[in-house]
């Protein structure tokens, strides 16, 4: 009998041995297979709204103490997040009455602002006091511009609209005589300004580029990567509905008539190669509005595109 039980008691040792064994065994692989199971996932992408504008003001022309207050009327209705601005007095300070005109129409104290990056025409055209502007309701961290020849500059900005979000906005107005043969070098050198500054950024670059869609100067934008936002938008239809110019600033009883001719004003969008991204939402022509007597805010209409972000 004590054999017996002693012969059970070694056979119960070594079965339990072998099966501490196999247990040990598999728990590497095992705790491996749950730690790839349990890994932290990525990070979801963050998503944010962005209005991207441009307008020409018209400078001090043509009742433009009667139009500005147009002007601000239709900021504050569509409400933008960066503006590029053309053909503003930067002599007289046009700026800071738009500014001013803005933020009393949005709450007063407590209403919208921006901050503001402006540079005047270069050479002798400078002495006309008139310039161009970028105005951001977020801080601008960096900026710069370059000599477009023939007067015209365009403007840098890099903008931080979220933490972790840098966008950098362009700016310009390119030149209204000479055709292609004076504005594509103009547009060459943007495209290259904004190579030397890439940081993998969206890039916006908005203006008045008094350049049809099928010219060789918007071909040089979107060779370089540039979108025709309002294409993206409204596909075939953004040549009947996206003209911009002329508007005919004049007061009586068929001002408020108009029929601009040309598309001409553009809010563009370039997008990295990798990282964020920006998804053309919505692209509206603007600044349709107009007083009782039939004037409208300037000669030109504006475009405002409305973009999700992700990143």
């Amino acid at each position: 009998m004590n054999r017996i039980m002693s012969a059970l008691k070694t056979g119960f040792a070594i079965a339990l041995a072998s099966a501490l064994f196999a247990v040990a065994a598999q728990t590497p692989r095992a705790m491996a297979e749950d730690s790839i199971g349990s890994a932290s996932p990525e990070p979801s992408r963050r998503e944010i709204t962005l209005k991207v504008m441009t307008i020409n003001l018209r400078h001090h022309a043509d009742l433009w103490e009667e139009r500005f207050p147009l002007i601000a009327d239709e900021i504050v209705r569509l409400d933008p997040d960066i503006i590029g601005l053309q053909e503003v007095s930067i002599g007289m300070d046009q700026t800071a009455v738009l500014l001013s005109l803005i933020k009393q129409k949005s709450g007063g104290e407590q209403g919208k602002t921006y901050n503001k990056y402006e540079r005047l025409k270069t050479g002798f055209e400078a002495v006309s006091g008139e310039g161009i502007s970028i105005y951001s309701r977020f801080p601008i961290v960096e900026k710069n511009f370059t000599d477009l020849k023939n007067g015209r500059v365009v403007l840098f900005t890099r903008i931080n609209v979220a933490d972790g979000l840098d966008v950098d906005m362009y700016n310009t107005h390119l030149h209204h005589m000479g055709g292609d043969e004076t504005r594509l070098p103009q547009a060459k050198k943007i495209v290259a300004f904004e190579k030397r500054n890439s940081a993998g950024n969206i890039v916006f670059l908005t203006g008045d580029m008094n350049a049809k869609p099928e010219s060789e100067t918007i071909a040089a934008f979107t060779g370089a990567g540039f979108e025709d936002t309002y294409v993206l938008a409204h596909g075939e239809t953004a040549e009947d509905t996206g003209k911009t110019s002329p508007i005919r600033l004049e007061k009586g009883r068929d001002a408020a008539d108009q029929n601009p001719r040309n598309r001409i004003d553009y809010v563009l969008v370039k997008q990295p190669d990798s990282g964020p991204s920006a998804k053309t939402i919505d692209s509206v022509v603007c600044f349709r509005n107009h007083n009782e007597e039939g004037l409208y805010p300037s000669d030109h209409l504006g475009v405002m595109t409305t973009f999700l972000i992700s990143y």
